[in-house]
């Protein structure tokens, strides 16, 4: 007797799982256990701080993981990152603690900052300059953890030369934080800069 060929679409709806051959996703916005939150796309060069408010960073998750691909209007620049707590940044002098080993430069080790300096110090403006920054946010919303930061990257500086840049940051204080903000060191984002913000599931 000849076998005919089984739609699983249509006996199993409306997701196929993994463990049948589908890929466990609902939507286009979720990349396994990752839930897209927003996307934030520059459209000209005026914008100074990218924010992700209370109406993204909220108790839903505890985890996040942005992904950013930026350029600055400034030329030889660092990207930044601080958190909000209540609404309000979190920019005081000893806010942070960070770590970060950047290529061909010397280490950082800092327990007493107002920021966490995610990218290298010097972003590039020209045509095909910019950053790549995988971002990943732990503990974000907890008032019982430490929120930290894991952060790796790659970039083409003001002199078109590569750089590599992973680190750490954490918060130095216990507080549950409801958002995030990235700015460069100097001037504003280049049109076209883009950072998208998951949610982890758990």
């Amino acid at each position: 007797m000849a076998l005919s060929k089984i739609d699983g679409t249509n006996l199993i709806s409306p997701t196929i799982p993994v463990a049948s051959g589908g890929t466990g996703v609902t939507t286009s916005g979720n990349i396994g256990n990752l839930v897209l939150l927003n996307t934030v796309t520059t459209t000209d060069a005026t914008t100074t701080n990218i924010d992700f408010d209370s109406t993204y960073i909220t108790s839903t998750y505890v985890n996040y993981i942005v992904y950013i691909n930026v350029k600055p209007v400034t030329d030889g620049t660092n990207l930044r990152l601080r958190f909000f707590v209540g609404g309000t940044i979190k920019d005081g002098s000893s806010d942070y603690g960070v770590g970060v080993l950047t290529e061909g430069a010397a280490s950082l080790n800092d327990n007493d900052l107002d920021l966490i300096p995610i990218s290298s110090s010097n972003v590039g403006n020209a045509n095909g300059e910019s950053v790549f920054i995988k971002l990943e946010l732990g503990n974000l919303t907890s008032s019982t953890f430490s929120s930290g930061a894991l952060f790796n990257n790659t970039s083409l500086g003001s002199t078109h030369l590569h750089t590599m840049r992973f680190g750490s940051g954490i918060a130095n204080y216990q507080e549950a934080n409801d958002g995030i903000r990235f700015y460069w060191g100097s001037g504003n984002f280049a049109s076209g800069s883009t950072i998208s913000l998951y949610g982890v599931k758990s």
